[in-house]
């Protein structure tokens, strides 16, 4: 049956990119239109009832281009493209894209298939008639007879799309006469069903070549506008949008902050989002926090909210509990831990149990948090590692981060906990520098997580000794020995399935923690573990800890106490059964 076309073209129409909505029109075999033709009778402008098919004057006929069947098909919007042998700058008979030049000269670009033969004017009806929106412009439309690119109306969408891109973008043109250098970007199909490849080029090369196409094109005086890529619906484009960068869909690159920090940002971020937060402690605001922790918070939250307090742990602990207990949500800085055995009938016997003797009718949302533990030469009293003390308690929940990330997100956890939580920090850490999220980060408490993998021998650790411990690892890999390291993160509540987990994986369970090794959390763990992973243990558990004596001031001394790289390394191989034997003293008169 004949085909017409489907849609009558009237001034200033334009069909939209999507080809679901473009016309479609057919010919016979032998490339002839099979429109019917206008009745005699009617004008050239009057209306008809059937579809013409319309050719500016001084065109030939459509009945006389059977020979241009080919280039007709290339040239159809939805057609599928077959091209000829014809290569870029060659002659191709039989194929020209204009029925008025059957040896028209072609161009081949990356964007779409050219020609210099003239075209009608686009100001005509007829010419208007014969364009459409490009498939690779908005703001430019193409002829469907000869494929020149015609230039459009500024629209609406180019405008937003020359705010949001400034990418410069090569636009290939039919007088193009110079080598387009090869691209390495990945092919890809577009609407018409022809792969092209972006160029490349340079802004100023696509200038110049756009240039010539208006001084081969017949002297056009439309004014040339900058082209942007279409929003196209195909999956084909969706995909390639997807792929190209973007500063509102790429993700941000990994912030390296510090520990300090990470817990401020935490605090600031928790004090935005609620009004009934506030920090209390010794120094908080105007000296900036003793370790510059709080730094900043002052200026930005008032002294309402940022309170220094004098030096009396037990009276600012007691205030802190008092005003948890009505509804607010306070957070109390020690200087450090060490001076938190002032307070600890608060923490022990108000803190941890209040919650419990009221039978559940208020909530004890705070958080004690400070450095603890051994630093750089600060002797016995200011060096002490305290976590099995708390730890003890029940109603109590002991936190312990080891990196700058952990630090923020569990910190965030602690605030919006309704329990009271002991926040152990690290005087040696705060300068330690590690990758956050950016945003909201919070990290659950209770849960552990595995640090490094490993098949030989799970180190459980947590705090400082997470370092040392990874740095044992790195040494026992050297040896051929795989150590997993399992930061716990939270000492009470204790993620037990986590240890347990790994033990099963390694058969071997070696403990590192900064306390002494009389009651401490390393014992409770090597407890659960014979307890529970009895059977699918190789070697029994083993710990390295402080030795059992006070912290001393000298620095050579103080490393001989703490737990060492050497010492966790020397464990890993007792529980493998290579440990190193000492080296025999040479005989008199010489090594035999």
């Amino acid at each position: 049956m004949p085909t017409t076309w489907l849609a009558r073209a009237t001034p200033g129409r334009r069909w939209p990119s999507s080809t679901a909505a473009r016309p479609e029109r057919t010919g016979d075999g032998a490339g002839r239109c099979t429109s019917s033709t206008r009745p005699s009778g009617s004008s050239a402008g009057g209306p008809s009832s059937a579809a013409t098919c319309r050719s500016p004057p001084g065109w030939p006929s459509r009945a006389s281009t059977a020979r241009s069947a080919t280039s007709r098909s290339a040239s159809s919007a939805t057609a599928p493209r077959t091209w000829g042998r014809s290569t870029r700058g060659s002659r191709s008979r039989g194929s020209g894209s204009c029925p008025s030049s059957s040896s028209a000269r072609t161009t081949s670009t990356p964007w779409a298939r050219r020609s210099t033969a003239p075209c009608p004017s686009p100001t005509s009806r007829s010419g208007r008639a014969a364009t459409r929106w490009s498939s690779r412009s908005s703001t430019a439309t193409t002829c469907s007879r000869c494929a020149t690119p015609r230039a459009a109306p500024w629209s609406g969408r180019a405008r937003r799309a020359s705010r949001s891109s400034s990418r410069p973008r090569r636009t290939a043109s039919a007088a193009t006469r110079w080598p387009i250098p090869a691209s390495t970007a990945p092919r890809r199909r577009c609407r018409s069903g022809w792969s092209g490849t972006r160029s490349t080029s340079s802004a100023s090369a696509s200038r110049r070549s756009a240039s010539r196409a208006r001084s081969s094109s017949g002297g056009s005086t439309t004014r040339r506008r900058r082209r942007w890529p279409t929003r196209s619906s195909s999956p084909s484009s969706r995909r390639s949008r997807s792929r190209s960068p973007s500063a509102s869909t790429s993700m941000p690159e990994p912030r390296v902050i510090t520990f300090r920090e990470a817990l401020r940002e935490a605090m600031a971020e928790e004090m935005e989002r609620d009004p009934s937060i506030f920090l209390m402690g010794e120094e908080v605001g105007h000296y900036q926090g003793a370790y510059k922790v709080s730094e900043g918070l002052l200026a930005r939250f008032g002294e309402k909210r940022v309170i220094d307090t004098p030096i009396a742990e037990t009276g600012f602990a007691g205030v802190g509990i008092g005003a948890a207990m009505v509804g607010l949500r306070p957070i109390i800085e020690f200087m450090t831990w060490n001076f938190s055995l002032t307070a600890y009938d608060q923490l022990v016997n108000n803190a941890a149990k209040l919650r419990y003797m009221a039978n559940g009718q208020f909530t004890l949302p705070i958080v004690f948090r400070g450095p603890g533990g051994a630093a750089h030469a600060l002797a016995a009293q200011h060096s002490q590692a305290l976590e099995s003390l708390y730890a003890h308690v029940p109603g109590l929940k002991v936190v312990m981060p080891a990196t700058p990330a952990d630090a923020k997100g569990l910190l965030k956890a602690a605030i919006r906990d309704d329990d009271p939580v002991v926040f152990i920090e690290s005087e040696v850490m705060y300068a330690l520098k590690g990758e956050v999220p950016a945003g909201e980060h919070l990290v659950p408490l209770g849960v552990a997580d595995v640090k490094r993998r490993g098949r030989d021998v799970t180190i459980v650790t947590w705090a400082k000794m997470l370092h040392t411990s990874l740095k044992a690892a790195e040494e026992l890999a050297q040896a051929g020995i795989e150590a997993e390291v399992v930061d716990l993160r939270t000492i009470r509540p204790l993620d037990t399935e986590a240890i347990f987990a790994s033990v099963r994986r390694t058969g071997r369970c070696l403990v590192v923690q900064e306390g002494w090794p009389f009651a401490g959390v390393a014992s409770e763990i090597i407890t659960l573990v014979v307890r529970e992973a009895f059977d699918d243990l190789d070697a029994p558990p083993e710990r390295v800890t402080s030795l059992d004596v006070p912290m001393p001031y000298a620095t050579n001394l103080e490393a001989l106490v703490l737990p060492s790289p050497d010492r966790v390394v020397a464990a890993v191989r007792r529980l493998l059964g290579r440990e190193q034997s000492p080296a025999r003293p040479a005989a008199a008169g010489g090594a035999r």
